[in-house]
């Protein structure tokens, strides 16, 4: 479930996301895991010397 407003419109606080492991890329809306195992949502906004940047 999306948990606040940052991805509005897109996204609207109470969503429920399918998520699958895919290949991704600028533009693309993905679900990191934070290292205490919280899920993030973003959207990729820049690739560069394979570092992801959002």
């Amino acid at each position: 479930m999306v948990d606040g407003e940052s991805m509005s419109p897109t996204l609207e606080h109470g969503d429920a996301l399918v998520v699958a492991r895919l290949p991704a890329g600028p533009g693309d809306v993905v679900v990191a895991q934070l290292p205490d195992g919280t899920p993030v949502v973003k959207r990729i906004h820049t690739l560069r010397g394979g570092g992801t940047f959002t």
